[in-house]
């Protein structure tokens, strides 16, 4: 396999989807990072259940494409984590993974930039950060903001954009979060949290921010305002009130 575009080569960045139930935008996400030249590809289907089977083997069909199932809808957190696993498996060299959300909201080109972030810094995690749309339900931009303020309190750093799917995770970090008890959205939120916890610096990557008319799957399964405040403060109690569970040690990076 070959080489991506910008000069990555091909087992350092593969790019892993968790996918539930998902629309036409998963298959065109797919084919336009094939476009941009990705070499790995790991689509997780969260127990989607047989009216999308054609759609994951159509995806399937591509050579760069690994296609995960569960039998179940397990929650986010949890087709991350295989995704993930899968990465650290299939690609030992690898130096992380970007995530990706499957409903079109992050642009493929954006994508490239954060994985060519996590390239150039292995040892951070790259968030790629939305501009809140200040057009957004006043319900969205208040749980933003909660849940802003408390991980700034819990990680020590502020951070803009909490719930972005769009992540370029480092290697070192995956197996702690091999290790993380959440499945759900929740899980997210641990990740930024094991960062203060093993050390790993953050840096914020701006990206677009696209709207989508429809409510995406698993919006369904996300958390409102007070859920939302529960699930940041029982990450962190988790993460925080437990001993390390690696010895891992990241070299220290500036901030963003």
């Amino acid at each position: 396999m070959g080489g991506m575009k910008d000069g990555l080569p091909c087992p350092e960045v593969p790019i892993v989807i968790p996918a539930y139930q998902p629309g036409g935008g998963l298959e065109t996400l797919v084919n336009a990072l094939l476009d941009l030249g990705f070499p790995a590809i790991i689509v997780v289907n969260d127990g989607s259940g047989p009216e999308f089977t054609e759609g994951f083997e159509r995806i399937a069909r591509h050579d760069r494409v690994h296609v995960l199932h569960h039998a179940v809808n397990l929650r986010k957190g949890a087709a991350l984590k295989t995704g993930m696993n899968f990465a650290l498996v299939r690609y030992p060299g690898c130096c992380g993974v970007v995530t990706a959300d499957a409903d079109g909201r992050h642009h493929p080109e954006d994508i490239l930039r954060v994985a060519r972030r996590l390239r150039e810094s292995p040892m951070r995690l790259v968030l790629g950060v939305r501009t809140l749309d200040p057009s957004a339900p006043w319900r969205s931009r208040a749980g933003n903001d909660a849940t802003r303020l408390l991980m700034r309190l819990m990680v020590g750093q502020k951070l803009s954009d909490t719930q972005t799917g769009l992540r370029g995770v480092p290697a070192l970090l995956i197996p702690h979060l091999l290790r993380v008890p959440s499945t759900g959205h929740e899980f997210e939120l641990d990740m930024l949290i094991a960062c203060k916890h093993q050390g790993c610096p953050v840096w914020q990557e701006p990206i677009r921010t696209i709207s989508l008319g429809a409510k995406p799957r698993y919006e369904f399964q996300r958390s409102s305002i007070p859920c939302g405040c529960i699930s940041s403060w029982s990450a962190s109690r988790r993460l925080l009130c437990s001993p390390p569970r690696s010895t891992m040690r990241f070299s220290p990076l500036p901030l963003a």
